[in-house]
Order: structure tokens, then C-alpha cells, then sequence
């Protein structure tokens, strides 16, 4: 396109759309705030654009109902604004192929959640038609004339309110003054949205932190490297979007922008700190995109000095990457892209296997937003697999979301657009922070191949305002329409469009938010369990009385959440015939969900069926390996002798569960009874053997005749290895009973034959050696003993509390023999990170302290192990009237 002439851009009066081409002076390197992008020319539609982008990630990544729906108000109306200065500048709204995707998926998104006739949907979506007949006869209502395509109306709601979010989020990006300015305040909004999450990391780890900012603590536990995002692989996501953008900007000729280089620092030492391999490895290959094509083109070669500083600090980011990461977890990441499932990733390993399937319940009209959350638990294959939200897999998602044909029209026009506007970034050195922009925008697109980032609005949005960034740089400038008296048919106002757009993003703002609130599962999921964790009374009748349970499961007809709850509600209003049918359907939906399980198993087992309850709990535990849901169950039901029996006969190590959790209950006659009955329905399990031994480990006379009977088996014993672990039990219970019948001699060299049977599996009984030796004073033995636990201690084979401190004891006794008191009070500190609920270990620091000279700290830890061998009583609590 032909440049505008050089006197009609230096005009200060000429429209934003030539200034645009101006050239900003070059200055300094410096961070003076003149220096800055200038924020002169700001208008409120930006601020508002600003304040969003920058907020959602801090808002927990803005994915609860009320910041949903607060984030769309707040871009419908700074997309009003926008278009309203559109007008008054006489510029037309633009949309190009990245636009015209986004409004096929929100207008396909918002078909799917509006009613639509019964038979239409039967026709369109079998599948959503009789699950909703399904949840409608349960109920005892008629079947509905009009229901939606999605699986769930709420979720579909938010959905689309988040999608429509997005959209104008890109849309207002690409409406903003279209000059050099305000293309640098957007980059400076993507990176403070960036740096506001690595902020929000350095305050959780700083303060130690257990919620997020203190108040969202979140069910499954916070990994360490904590953000708002709570998972830090979105968290680095965001960064390492934030990272090249900002790393792009500093590439600009422009002196001024260098201060780009220290955020986009910042932001890659963030993604690496974080630990995602995916996002690291990413970082790395995404910052040798950025540079290596600009150095082959003659048309860079002024800045060539610069791409190579900034592949050198690429490769620095993947010598420190490979360092912190290591490359056994990288082949890892490779491996599970294969989906062959790791046993160190649990439900995601067959994520993408459950996208599949689900997504042939609904292949032509999609599942709706949210409809694979409520699909995949009835498609989970085990106990073990979490409740999927979303596939971990972008292009899965959206074919999922929105059906094959759709998706796929809907992918094609993305790619289409980005890989005509990504190349506008290697025109010249002024674009290279468009090309930087893009090659974030298309990391991000790769590490949702195996993420689903781009569904969570704190990341969605400020990679939308990239979007619009990149796309409205590769736009030509429009000329300014003269102003016309009378507009004829065949050119339309310019404004005639985004008026019409702007309604209909109010209208779909307005009909979607009040839904998105009152069906959001957080809303209906917290009032049902307010009500049931209400006491038995008036108050908890009329709470159970206000949630209509017909509605929930008709508004919500393939969760199984909605019908557990609202089975649990019938039961607590005395309803049993209601419940028993909503907890079948529930149980329908998700059978392998462990809650459903156990509702069932409780029900079956109040009503003394212990066939089913048995069936149930099997289900619940179906490898036998004594899961504790399971266990306690059976614990808790000691009438029922036939669920007992087939319980823990089918598989008796479920016994050593139960007998640890009745030993915690303060019921250890009961555990040993169980373990001996288990033991004389399997006599030939050797950990039922260890653990009846470790429970009776006082009783010389008991522990004599198992260690006969572990010497027996590995007599007939005819595999060498059963054989080797049948001795090194037996000999570790008769060195026991040596050493309860005062022979330690004898017992330390039991000890070392348990130890030398089964060498892999040597540490308890090296441990038991070292206790011996100490008892007898024996330094060489005890060094002996040393040396032979420290292979396993390197080899991290030395786990558990107790282990673990004991091991630390036995050095510290070594180093108090030898004189060196300063290593014996460290390994006490090491042995109280795991046993400091033990008062002899504290009182033993206190004479190690006392012996080094050291009173002041030796009074601590003798008032430490006084405080906990005599606790404060508690208080009794005051009668009340």
C-alpha cells in the first residue's frame, strides 16, 4: 500500500489512521518514564480493556461463575465504547478470518444452549434427547418441548458467556487507536497481566502461604509453585506468552523499548521456575524461532547483533532448564503425548482416550461448553480417574465444544488467519514485536495440545489481546470516509455493523448471565451441601425443603453430582424411594466416580443388603489392594458378617489396611484378631505374615513360631526370590526374639543375615542392627552398619518417618562416640523433621546441647520434650442453657 505523504502524517490534527505510520524518535537507553509508551491519548473503552486483561488471571484465572460474568459486563462495554469512538473517527470495525472464527463458535455456541423443539433436538443430538427424557421421567415430570443441544444448560451458558468475552476482548484490541502507542500499551498490558501471576508466586512462596491470598484453598492440594492460577502449568502458560511478546518488543529499533528485555527475562525465569516442562521446553524452541529466521534475511542484518544475544540467551534457558528440570522428566512429557499413560500422571495419561469416546455421543452438534465435564466420568475406566473437565488437547476441546463440522470450520479459519497475518512480523526490524507476539501466540496454541490453558479466561484473554495486536498490525491503514449527507444503499453507514453487534452482545450478555449464575455448579453444588450439612431439625427440614430436586436433575440431566445430591436430600427428607432412583441414575452416569461408589454402598449396606453393598465396595476397590474409602465402609458395618467375610477373604492383604486404620481408632484387639483370621485364609501371604509380626513385635513366644513358619516356606518355597524374602523374615523375627530374650549378640547377627537376603530390601533390618550395636556400645559395628545403610540412603530407598529419623539417630549416636557433638546436634535436627512428635528425641538434643555448652537452646528443647510428654489438658467447655 502507498504510504500517505509525509506533510498529512506530520499533521498533528491528521487522523489516528495516518499517524500511525509515523517513525517515534530514537533515544537513549534508558528507563525514564518519558521514555515509556505515552499514555496521553488513553480513552476509557482501553482502560476497562486494560483493567480486564490485566485482572482475570489474578481473579483465581477468573473461572468462577461471578468473575465470568463480571469480565463479560466489563468488555460489552468496553467494546461499546470502542465502537462509539469507531464512529466518531469515521472508521469502520474490522473483523478478517480470526474474527469471523470466533463469531461462527459463539453464535454455534450460543444455538447450542438456546431452547430449541424436542424433535429438532431428537433429529440433531440423539443422545442429549434421551438422556433428558431419561432425567425427566425419573423425576416424574413430563418430557420437555424445547431443550438445548448442550448436555448442560448452565455450563453451556457459561460457556458462552466466555466465549463471547474473548471475542470482544480480541475485538476491542483490534479497534483501539491503531498507532505505535497504542500498540506498545498493549504489549505492556499483556505483560503485566504476566508479571502479576509471577508477583502472585513470589507472595505465596515469600509468606508460605497454604491458600490463594489467603482465602481459596483449593480441594486437591497447592503444588509448590503456587499462583492464582493454582496449577502452574497455566500459570507459566501465561508467562511464557508474556516472555516473547515482551522479548519481541525489545527487538524493536527503538532504543527506548530495551526495557523489554528485562520483563521478558523476569517472565522466562519465571516459566522455568515453575517446573513445566511443556511451557520450558516450549519457551526454548520459541525463542529460536523468534531469532534464527530474522538472522538469514539481508533485511535484518542491522540487528543482527541483537538476535544473536538473544539466541545466546535461549540456549542459556535451555542449559538452565535441562539443569532444574532434568531431562528424564522431559522424555516423560514426550512419552505422554502418546497417551500411553504414565504411571506418575494418573487420570491425565487417558485423557485424550475419554475425548474420543466422548466425542461420539455427539459428533455432528458438539457437547456444548462444560458438556465434557458431565460426559467424561460416565466414560471414566477406573476408580483412579479424576473428574476431566476439560480433554487436555486444544483441538480435541473444540471439536468436543462445538462438533465436528463447526470445530473444524471453526480451526481451519483460525489457521488460515494467523498464518496470513503471522508473517507480517518479518517485514522489517519496526515488526519484529509483531513477530515476536506471534511466535507466543503459536506456543501457546502447541502447549494446548497437551493443556487446556486457552479454556481458562486468565489466559484466554490476554492471549486474545494479542491476537488483536499481531492481526491489526497486519492490517493496511483504512482512509477516512468524507462525511456524506446521504448514504446510499449500496454503502452502508460504517457504523452500521458494530451497532448491530454491539446488541447483539448485550442481548447475549443479558440472556446468558442470569442463567450462567443460578446454574453454575459451584452455585447448586454449594447449596446442596449447605443443606445437608445442616443438623437434624426444623431448620435443616425447611433448607432441604427449598432446593427443588426435580429441577436439578432435569436442569442438570447427565451430572451425576446433581442426582447424588439429590438423592442424598430425599434421603435426609425421609424420601427412600426417590433417592434409591436418583443414586441408580447416578450411579449410571459416573460408575466408576469413588463418591457415587460409596453413597451406594451406604445406602445398600442401611438396608442390610449385603450382597450389593458387596458388589459395590468391589467396584470401589476393584484391585483388592485395600483402598481406604473401601475399608472403612466395611469397618463401619461390623453386624453385617457375610460382607465381612467376602470383603476380606477375596483379598486378604486388605486386611493390613484395616488393622492400621482400627489400630488408629484405639481398637487393637480388634486389629489383631482380623489379621490373624486373614492370616488362616492365606497362609502363604507374606505380608500378612510381616505385618501380624510387626503388630505382635513384644511377644517372643508369637514371634518364635512365625519365624518357624517363614523358615518353613522358604523350605518349599520353589522361586528363589520367594524364597530369599521367606528367610530374611524369618530371620528378621528370630533376631527379634534374641534380642527380647537378652541375646544380643546372637540378635545382631540375625540381623545381618535378614539384611543379606534380600539386599534391595535391607533397611529395616540394618536399622535394627544399628540399634543393637548401640545398645552394646560396639562403634565398629554401628560404622558397619552406617556404611551399609548409606548405599540405600543415596538411593532414596530409606522411606517413612520412622525409618528415616532412626536412621539420622543411629548417626548421631556414631558422631557423639567419635567426639563430634556439632554432627550429632545436626543429625537430631534432621531425625526431628520426621519424629518431632517424640519427646525422647527432643530430650536427647537437650543433653547434646547441654554437653556442647550451648544451655540457652538446650532449656528450648527440653521444655519442647516436656510439653509434649505432659499436654496441656483441654478446656472444658462451658455448660450453656
Amino acid at each position: 500500500m502507498k504510504p500517505a505523504p509525509k506533510a498529512l502524517r506530520d499533521d498533528p490534527g491528521a487522523p489516528p489512521a495516518l499517524q500511525s505510520e509515523r517513525r517515534r524518535p530514537t533515544g537513549q537507553h534508558t528507563f525514564v518514564a518519558a521514555r515509556l509508551p505515552h499514555w496521553g491519548h488513553v480513552t476509557w473503552p482501553e482502560v476497562l480493556f486494560a483493567l480486564g486483561v490485566i485482572a482475570a488471571p489474578l481473579a483465581l484465572g477468573a473461572v468462577h461463575a461471578v468473575t465470568r460474568v463480571a469480565l463479560a459486563g466489563l468488555f460489552v462495554v468496553a467494546f461499546a465504547g470502542a465502537v462509539w469512538r469507531l464512529a466518531r473517527e469515521r472508521r469502520e470495525l474490522r473483523i478478517g478470518w480470526i474474527g469471523g472464527a470466533l463469531f461462527v463458535a459463539l453464535a454455534w455456541s450460543f444455538l447450542q444452549w438456546l431452547p430449541l423443539p424436542s424433535a429438532l433436538v431428537e433429529l440433531l443430538s440423539p443422545y442429549a434427547y434421551t438422556t433428558r427424557v431419561a432425567a425427566a421421567e425419573l423425576a416424574g415430570l413430563d418430557v420437555p418441548g424445547w431443550m438445548p443441544l448442550a448436555l448442560d444448560a448452565g455450563r453451556a451458558a457459561l460457556g458462552v458467556l466466555t466465549l463471547l468475552t474473548v471475542t470482544l476482548g480480541f475485538l476491542t484490541a483490534t479497534s483501539l487507536r491503531a498507532d505505535s502507542d497504542a500498540r506498545a500499551r498493549i504489549t505492556t498490558y499483556i505483560e503485566l497481566a504476566a508479571l502479576g501471576v509471577l508477583i502472585s508466586a513470589l507472595i505465596h512462596h515469600g509468606l508460605d502461604l497454604d491458600a490463594i491470598w489467603g482465602v481459596y484453598t483449593p480441594q486437591s492440594g497447592l503444588p509448590s509453585f503456587v499462583t492464582s492460577f493454582v496449577n502452574p502449568n497455566h500459570a507459566a502458560a501465561l508467562m511464557l506468552l508474556g516472555a516473547l511478546v515482551a522479548f519481541g518488543a525489545s527487538l524493536s529499533p527503538e532504543r527506548s523499548q530495551r526495557w523489554h528485555l528485562v520483563v521478558g527475562v523476569l517472565l522466562a525465569s519465571g516459566v522455568l521456575a515453575s517446573l513445566s516442562r511443556a511451557n520450558a521446553l516450549l519457551l526454548v524452541v520459541a525463542l529460536i524461532v523468534l531469532t534464527v529466521p530474522p538472522l538469514f534475511r539481508r533485511r535484518f542484518r542491522d540487528d543482527r547483533a541483537r538476535l544473536v544475544r538473544l539466541l545466546a540467551g535461549a540456549l542459556s534457558c535451555l542449559f538452565v532448564a535441562l539443569v532444574l528440570i532434568g531431562p528424564e522428566r522431559w522424555l516423560g512429557e514426550l512419552a505422554a503425548l502418546g497417551d500411553a499413560g504414565l504411571t506418575d500422571q494418573g487420570v491425565f495419561s487417558q485423557c485424550w482416550t475419554v475425548a474420543a469416546d466422548a466425542l461420539g455421543l455427539a459428533p455432528l452438534p458438539g457437547l456444548g461448553g462444560g458438556g465434557f465435564a458431565v460426559a467424561s466420568p460416565s466414560l471414566s475406566q477406573s476408580v483412579g480417574d479424576a473428574y476431566l473437565a476439560f480433554a487436555h488437547n486444544g483441538v480435541l476441546q473444540v471439536l468436543l465444544d462445538l462438533g465436528v463440522v463447526v470445530g473444524a470450520v471453526v480451526l481451519l479459519m483460525l489457521a488460515l488467519g494467523f498464518g496470513k497475518v503471522a508473517r507480517f512480523g518479518l517485514r522489517d526490524a519496526r515488526h519484529l514485536p509483531i513477530w515476536g507476539a506471534a511466535v507466543g501466540l503459536g506456543s501457546l496454541a502447541l502447549q494446548n495440545l497437551v493443556d487446556f490453558s486457552l479454556w481458562l479466561p486468565g489466559v484466554a484473554l490476554p492471549a486474545a489481546a494479542t491476537l488483536g495486536l499481531v492481526v491489526e498490525a497486519s492490517w493496511p491503514a483504512t482512509r477516512v470516509r468524507r462525511r456524506a449527507r446521504v448514504s446510499t444503499a449500496s454503502e452502508p453507514s460504517p457504523v452500521a455493523q458494530p451497532i448491530a453487534l454491539v446488541i447483539a452482545a448485550v442481548g447475549i450478555a443479558i440472556v446468558t448471565a442470569v442463567p450462567a449464575l443460578r446454574d453454575a455448579p459451584e452455585t447448586w453444588r454449594a447449596a446442596a451441601t449447605t443443606a445437608l450439612a445442616e443438623r437434624a431439625g426444623e431448620h435443616a427440614t425447611s433448607e432441604i425443603a427449598r432446593i427443588d430436586r426435580q429441577e436439578l436433575v432435569t436442569s442438570h440431566p447427565h451430572d451425576h453430582l446433581a442426582f447424588a445430591l439429590s438423592a442424598a436430600l430425599a434421603e435426609r427428607a425421609g424420601e427412600h424411594d426417590e433417592a434409591d432412583r436418583f443414586l441408580s441414575r447416578a450411579l449410571a452416569l459416573a460408575p466408576h466416580d469413588a463418591g457415587t461408589l460409596q453413597a451406594a454402598a451406604r445406602q445398600a449396606i442401611r438396608a442390610g443388603d449385603e450382597a450389593a453393598a458387596l458388589g459395590v465396595i468391589a467396584r470401589l476397590d476393584p484391585d483388592g489392594q485395600g483402598d481406604q474409602r473401601a475399608v472403612d465402609l466395611v469397618l463401619g458395618a461390623p453386624h453385617l458378617k457375610s460382607l465381612h467375610e467376602g470383603f476380606f477373604s477375596a483379598h486378604p492383604a486388605r486386611a493390613i489396611t484395616a488393622a492400621r486404620r482400627l489400630v488408629a481408632s484405639d481398637a487393637p484387639e480388634r486389629a489383631d484378631r482380623l489379621l490373624v483370621w486373614a492370616l488362616t485364609r492365606a497362609p502363604d501371604d507374606l505380608e500378612l505374615t510381616r505385618e501380624l509380626g510387626a503388630r505382635r513385635w513384644h511377644d517372643a513366644p508369637f514371634l518364635e513360631r512365625l519365624a518357624t513358619t517363614c523358615l518353613a516356606h522358604a523350605g518349599s518355597a520353589a522361586d528363589p526370590a520367594s524364597r530369599a524374602r521367606w528367610e530374611q523374615l524369618g530371620y528378621h523375627f528370630q533376631a527379634r526374639v534374641e534380642a527380647l530374650t537378652r541375646r544380643p549378640l546372637n540378635a545382631y547377627q540375625l540381623y545381618l543375615a535378614a539384611a543379606a537376603a534380600v539386599p534391595d530390601e535391607a533397611v529395616p533390618a540394618l536399622l535394627e542392627a544399628g540399634k543393637v550395636a548401640n545398645q552394646l556400645g560396639r562403634q565398629d559395628w554401628l560404622e558397619d552398619v552406617l556404611a551399609a545403610l548409606a548405599p540405600h540412603a543415596e538411593a532414596d530407598r530409606i522411606r517413612g518417618a520412622w525409618p528415616r529419623g532412626e536412621y539420622h539417630l543411629l548417626r548421631s549416636h556414631a558422631a557423639e562416640r567419635r567426639g563430634e557433638l556439632t554432627l550429632a546436634i545436626r543429625e537430631m535436627q534432621a531425625a526431628l523433621r520426621t519424629l518431632a512428635h517424640v519427646p525422647a528425641m527432643h530430650a536427647r538434643l537437650a543433653d547434646l546441647h547441654q554437653r556442647d555448652g550451648d544451655a540457652e537452646a538446650a532449656t528450648r528443647a527440653r521444655a519442647r520434650a516436656e510439653a509434649l510428654a505432659n499436654p496441656a489438658p483441654e478446656p472444658t467447655p462451658e455448660p450453656t442453657e
